[in-house]
């Protein structure tokens, strides 16, 4: 079909023209056996360009589904990842609470020691006092005793008020807790 000079878009009907056969006796022109071998490598560069073409969709394809698995790995990793910071997170958070419950355990025994000592001081200096008021008990039992002198007979008077101490009077022990 040929174009027209005024209307550079359209195209010109051209009625179809038969093609005289070629007779078997005669040999075809050069120009169309160029323009056979040239058809023939169109062909052949099209089927090429075809298989390559198929080839590359085939590779696109591949990378494609690659691809996704890698984004399918990539989402994955990313919430592991996630996971393992809150672990983490929880882990430290656990480790500082048990330093804490540490430091203040270690303060607790510290107060326990001191108290456990200032009692033992107490228990000791309560025992000294309990010592001497036996000493002094056992004193004045003695110098009781020998003040009264054994006589053969018994003694019918009830003891002096002085040889036993009344609780509340003046020179009696005291009993402390």
């Amino acid at each position: 079909m040929a174009r027209t000079e005024g209307s550079p878009g359209r195209r010109k009907a051209v009625k179809a023209r038969r093609r005289p056969a070629i007779s078997k006796g005669r040999a075809p022109s050069d120009p169309l056996l160029k323009l056979r071998k040239t058809v023939q490598d169109l062909r052949k560069r099209l089927e090429r360009e075809a298989k390559v073409r198929g080839i590359d969709a085939k590779a696109l394809k591949n990378m494609r589904d690659l691809r996704d698995r890698a984004l399918g790995q990539i989402s994955t990793l990313k919430k592991q990842g996630a996971e393992l910071a809150r672990q983490l997170k929880q882990a430290l958070s656990d480790a500082d609470k048990r330093e804490l419950a540490r430091r203040e355990a270690l303060a607790k025994i510290e107060q326990l020691r001191t108290e456990l000592a200032r009692r033992k001081e107490e228990v000791a200096r309560k025992s000294q006092e309990l010592a001497r008021l036996a000493r002094e008990s056992a004193e004045r039992a003695r110098t009781i005793v020998m003040s009264e002198a054994p006589s053969p007979e018994p003694q019918s008077q009830p003891p002096h008020e002085e040889t036993q101490p009344q609780p509340g009077a003046a020179g009696a022990p005291e009993m402390h807790d």
